[in-house]
């Protein structure tokens, strides 16, 4: 295993870049200087077991694919702990192609702008900036922090979102969606099968206008439902709101019925009664 730094102002990932003979099965990659913009390179989905990681440091800047140059394509799966992770300011579009098609964990913070554009990640990490996971872009679990995230709609179920942070906008509705904190937009797609899936909202602002997720639990902070823009019935499995949630109700479009108030809750708040 060896590890390489791309060279300052490069433009390319092929060898020329790099410090040493280039991508490769295993290797390790760090990014730490002003580049770019990459435009050449970018493809590497000819390895086999892929990289152990790509490590994008806070002192890099610069742009990493885009437009007609496509995305950075490459595998992340050498190991499990191997990733690839955007900490500079560096615009990144991503995705994960090779001899598996999988980046075993992504990660992105403050300053960076990421479009992961294909392939499966198997986990996601947002601790800030700005993330883009696109229609075409498969994942079991991601958690964030802060930032701005937007999530597509995509067939293949996910297992996990954890918001804890941040602006987020669902369109894919996972096996569980916890909000713990942040501002949320739920909206998934109406291709999107909801059964057997769970919704926990302990904290934060969650702006709900679709999906009659069976399992419910409305424990803390807001839940809005009066830009719901479908009709929908939650909780047909098991359904509860309490004090900790101010829920502004929308009762012409969505019912409540099977929401249970374990508590004093205030889900009267912009409906005519509480439940």
């Amino acid at each position: 295993m060896a590890t390489e730094t791309l060279l300052e102002g490069a433009v390319t990932f092929a060898a020329a870049g790099w410090s040493g003979s280039g991508i490769a099965d295993n290797n390790d990659y760090i990014i730490n200087k002003p580049f770019g913009p990459i435009a050449a390179g970018l493809d590497q989905s000819g390895l086999t077991t892929g990289i152990e990681s790509l490590w994008i440091l806070p002192g890099a800047a610069g742009i990493i694919g885009g437009g007609a140059a496509g995305a950075f394509t490459v595998d992340a799966d050498a190991s499990a702990d191997a990733f690839v992770a955007n900490y500079g300011s560096v615009t990144l579009y991503l995705t994960a192609g090779g001899g598996s098609g999988v980046i075993n964990n992504f990660s992105c913070g403050a300053g960076s702008i990421n479009y992961l554009q294909g392939g499966a990640v198997t986990t996601i990490v947002q601790d800030g900036g700005t993330l883009f996971v696109n229609a075409s872009t498969d994942f079991d679990d991601l958690y964030q922090g802060g930032g701005n995230l937007t999530v597509e709609y995509f067939a293949t179920n996910a297992d996990s979102i954890t918001i804890d942070g941040g602006t987020a906008f669902i369109k894919r509705m996972p096996t569980t969606l916890t909000v713990n904190g942040g501002n949320v937009i739920l909206d998934p797609d109406d291709a999107e099968d909801v059964a057997g899936k769970t919704l926990n909202v302990n904290g934060g602002k969650l702006d709900w206008r679709a999906g009659a997720i069976p399992t419910v639990a409305l424990n803390s902070g807001t839940v809005n439902l009066q830009n719901a823009r479908i009709s929908f019935t939650p909780g047909g499995t098991a359904g509860t709101y309490s004090s900790g949630c101010t829920i502004a109700r929308n009762d012409a479009v969505v019912s409540l019925a099977n929401i249970t108030n374990i508590g004093s809750g205030k889900a009267n708040v912009g409906g005519a009664t509480p439940l």
